[in-house]
């Protein structure tokens, strides 16, 4: 089944790194890309995503036009890029005219980074400019991982509809994240979308379908919230929550085809083909540069990816054990890089079972370990590690040691 992504993030390649920075290692949060375009595009890629809506977010007026002016310039066929828009942005009216001009399908407002409330006055020029230019706005709704004060709370949405009943909106997080029963009381059933955006895992599966159908599940869109969220576990999540076929199809696919990509034909592998040979990653050079990350601390992963991919290697990571045995399923990585101390399934089993099964027995696995004692590395090896290194992570050391295991 095909799959669009409809909530995306990325960022230029020169501020990618900190962006990312921002939020990794927060109340829990990782990333499973590196934050550029060219990294949600492997992503795409390895977990057969279609397109993808790219959800930029300018946090003061004047960085407005250089971000629009970046997405712009994105010329992908796999990326919907949505422009950027703030409340307090001068003349929203020529803003938006120049964004539709050049195709783009609409912008995206966050309450909490923009200081706002839906239904404050101040934002009916930038509504009726959207309007006007038969775009679409998608809000980020209810609160934040990291925090949960809000003004985009369920009533207030309820309101803005009331007044622009015409506007076309995606409430991100299924209309409230964190604020489920007000989403219940005062937005199920209404003329707007919710996208599933960091919601399957933190609300319940049984409340999550309920929501869903309570809603119609042709108002509803898969979005991942990448990179802080994993597209192909959590579009795999959806398909085992209880939706029929005919659902699953809407959700997936339809609904986000319908809204964004109103007579466009899928990419092409043609088209897909030829932008990638404009400008080729390291990593697309180096197919066979494959590794898998196990690592549960998210500073430590992001800070090894982000180290590994600037060498031309592309990096999956997993945050366990048991993440690790179903990723090595899915595509067998050239190398694997196991911390031995992991939640659920820890490293020392995780290693036994994949050397025990003959399809990947001969992976170069490298343990990874907080302990230089001798015991300790003893151990490792005799799960089956082929070799070791310890923390903290010496950045030259490791990488010698990636480039002799996985030659490039």
């Amino acid at each position: 089944m095909p799959i669009i992504d409809a909530h995306t993030h990325a960022f230029p390649d020169t501020l990618a790194p900190i962006a990312v920075g921002r939020l990794v290692g927060r109340e829990g949060v990782r990333s499973y890309y590196d934050g550029t375009v060219r990294g949600l595009l492997g992503s795409m890629e390895l977990h057969g995503i279609e397109r993808s809506v790219l959800a930029p977010v300018a946090t003061k007026p004047s960085q407005v036009g250089s971000i629009n002016d970046w997405i712009i310039s994105i010329d992908d066929p796999r990326i919907v890029p949505l422009g950027s828009m703030h409340p307090n942005f001068p003349d929203p009216e020529a803003e938006i005219a120049r964004l539709a001009s050049h195709g783009v399908r609409g912008i995206k407002l966050h309450s909490q980074n923009q200081d706002f409330s839906p239904e404050e006055s101040r934002m009916a020029p930038i509504y009726e400019a959207v309007s006007r230019h038969g775009m679409m706005i998608l809000f980020h709704a209810g609160g934040f991982v990291i925090d949960e004060g809000t003004l985009a709370r369920p009533h207030a949405f309820a309101r803005m509809l009331d007044e622009w009943p015409d506007l076309v909106c995606v409430l991100a997080h299924m209309g409230g994240y964190r604020f489920w029963d007000e989403v219940c009381e005062h937005l199920c059933g209404r003329d707007v979308y919710f996208d599933t955006a960091y919601v399957p895992g933190n609300l319940p599966d049984d409340e999550l379908l309920a929501l869903i159908r309570g809603h119609g599940a042709g108002r509803v869109l898969f979005g991942s919230d990448g990179p802080w969220a994993d597209a192909g576990r959590d579009a795999a999540h959806l398909g085992r929550i209880g939706l029929d076929a005919a659902e699953l199809e809407q959700v997936l696919y339809g609904n986000a085809r319908t809204l964004y990509c109103r007579g466009e034909a899928p990419p092409s592998r043609s088209e897909t083909e030829a932008y990638n040979r404009c400008d080729p990653s390291p990593a697309e050079e180096n197919m066979g540069s494959h590794i898998l990350l196990v690592e549960d601390h998210p500073q430590n992963s992001y800070l090894m990816t982000y180290l590994l991919e600037s060498r031309g290697y592309e990096v999956e990571a997993a945050a366990d054990g048991a993440e690790a045995l179903e990723a090595i399923e899915r595509r067998a990585p050239g190398l694997i890089l196991m911390d031995m101390q992991l939640p659920r399934v820890d490293g020392y089993e995780a290693t036994r079972r994949i050397k025990a099964d003959e399809r990947f027995r001969d992976i170069p696995l490298v343990a990874v370990t907080a302990h230089s004692m001798r015991g300790d590395q003893d151990k490792a090896i005799a799960a089956g590690c082929d070799m070791y290194v310890t923390k903290p992570i010496d950045g030259e050391q490791l990488l010698a040691l990636v480039e002799k295991l996985l030659p490039r």
